[in-house]
């Protein structure tokens, strides 16, 4: 009864097995599934609010006469900086904060840093339309105006993690739209100091304000204050690749292309207004205009690629 411990039967037959398989590569890991930027409640308050305060301050400036005051070719300028807050800055808000909302993630990132843009196209205008006209009857909505764009603004980058925008280092043109910010940064500081400087021996004769009717020039007193510097930092910062950079670099070039079509519009209209003024000329007019369709290339270049991959 034990023969079977004692003395086994005949081995099985050996199974003949096949050499091993080389191993295979292992699949790429899968990209994470993109989810859309982060936005707190109150950058759509405010900037619904702006909106709406843009679009009131706006229409009486561009329709109504005897609103503005000064020089024709200034109120020529203003009604120009109305119309295309009015027909761009206005409908790009409302678009854009929607867009976030309720597109796909790719188009939602590019919305959103396209958002940040027209707020500071809407924030670099009230200050022009609170400090470059005389002081008028829709004064309170000038400054209402330009205290929700910086609201909106604040409310649109405190607290935002860039990485989680930024594509990497080597799937956008970080360095060719830093050295364009940069270039456009450095050669705007040239030709404003090349305007101040020479003024400082004689203030009460500065070549820039003559047929302005103002005492200063609010272009230079933001550009020179806020926008350049932090244009060249988001140059260096777009040189070194960082997340920052990128997030303010497109905001900054939709900025740029905005202004472009605004100053452009205005110089048109404020040359209209008074041909005979050297303030605003048709050939600012087309220099503008050839600006604003040389904006849409780094515009284009940095929202390509929101995340990270050709779309």
């Amino acid at each position: 009864m034990t023969r079977h411990l004692l003395h086994p039967g005949p081995a099985a037959p050996s199974v003949r097995t096949s050499p091993a398989a080389p191993p295979s590569r292992s699949a790429p890991p899968a990209r994470a599934a993109l989810a859309r930027p982060v936005v707190r409640p109150a950058a759509f308050v405010l900037t619904g609010a702006l909106a709406a305060v843009t679009t009131a301050a706006c229409l009486p400036t561009f329709f109504v006469d005897g609103v503005l005051l000064g020089p024709a070719v200034m109120r020529g300028s203003a009604r120009g900086t109305a119309l295309v807050l009015l027909v761009l800055g206005v409908p790009a808000l409302v678009g854009l904060m929607t867009a976030v909302r309720r597109a796909g993630p790719v188009w939602a990132r590019r919305a959103f840093l396209a958002w940040v843009g027209t707020a500071a196209y809407v924030v670099y205008n009230g200050v022009m339309l609170v400090l470059g006209t005389p002081f008028n009857a829709l004064f309170l909505l000038y400054e209402a105006m330009l205290a929700l764009g910086i609201g909106a603004l604040v409310a649109l980058l405190a607290g935002l993690d860039p990485t989680t925008l930024a594509p990497p280092r080597d799937r956008a043109p970080y360095r060719a739209v830093g050295a364009w910010v940069g270039f456009v940064a450095t050669a705007n500081t040239l030709v404003w100091l090349r305007m101040v400087v020479p003024a400082l021996g004689d203030p009460a004769d500065a070549a820039f304000l003559r047929g302005t009717g103002l005492t200063t020039f609010p272009t230079h007193v933001q550009d020179l204050a806020f926008w350049l510097p932090l244009a060249l930092v988001v140059a260096v910062w777009l040189w070194q690749r960082r997340a920052w950079g990128y997030v303010l670099g497109s905001a900054l070039v939709v900025y740029y292309l905005a202004e472009a079509v605004g100053v452009g519009v205005d110089q048109w209209m404020g040359s209209r207004a008074d041909p005979a003024s050297d303030v605003a000329t048709m050939a600012g007019a087309y220099l503008f205009a050839v600006m604003a369709v040389v904006g849409v290339v780094p515009v284009v270049a940095l929202l390509r690629h929101p995340d990270g991959a050709a779309v």
